[in-house]
């Protein structure tokens, strides 16, 4: 596999995860594309045909696909002027960013793609941030959404990430708390 570390954050939109998408992001042995897994799969349309056709199960070879379309996503932070710099003033090599870990972000629903990941890079390590329900309804709320589709959302991400905090190795499901949860306790 040309990625041999991959980490990836999920999450919810809005729910602190671009946060900690950066903090990860400054190390400098860790390169991040430039976009969320959900735009990389729709953009690309060998990615995107093998997602929805489930077809990364049955063809032998198209983890090695996935790998390498993932690692190309990668290397474009290379040009990118915010992800070329290793730290301060300090670009990196094109070898220290292939050999970079890859960090990938799924927010909402592209958590279903943790399993199509998990199978691919066996050691993958996953971090999900979840936080106080009625705060993040809230906030979906004032974008337009119903309780009802902001409840209903939630429950089934975090149902999901639950269930794959209980099979997956290596993966470890946070609990981001607000400040009324604070003030409640």
């Amino acid at each position: 596999m040309k990625n041999s570390k991959v980490i990836v954050l999920s999450g919810f939109a809005h729910g602190g995860t671009n946060i900690v998408w950066n903090i990860l992001q400054s190390h400098p042995e860790i390169v991040a594309p430039l976009s969320e897994t959900g735009q990389l799969f729709k953009s690309s349309r060998i990615l995107s045909l093998l997602k929805a056709k489930g077809l990364y199960k049955k063809l032998p070879y198209s983890s090695r696909i996935i790998d390498y379309i993932l690692f190309r996503y990668k290397m474009k932070s290379f040009g990118s002027p915010d992800n070329r710099y290793r730290s301060d003033g300090n670009l990196y090599s094109r070898k220290q960013m292939e050999q970079s870990a890859l960090c990938l972000k799924s927010v909402n629903h592209d958590i279903l793609i943790t399993y199509l990941l998990a199978s691919i890079y066996p050691d993958m390590y996953f971090i999900a941030l979840t936080r106080n329900g009625y705060s993040l309804a809230d906030g979906y709320i004032r974008r337009g959404r119903t309780a009802v589709e902001a409840g209903q959302m939630y429950q089934q991400i975090a149902e999901e990430m639950q269930r794959c905090a209980e099979v997956l190795p290596n993966f470890c499901l946070l609990y981001t708390s607000d400040a009324a949860d604070e003030e409640d306790s």
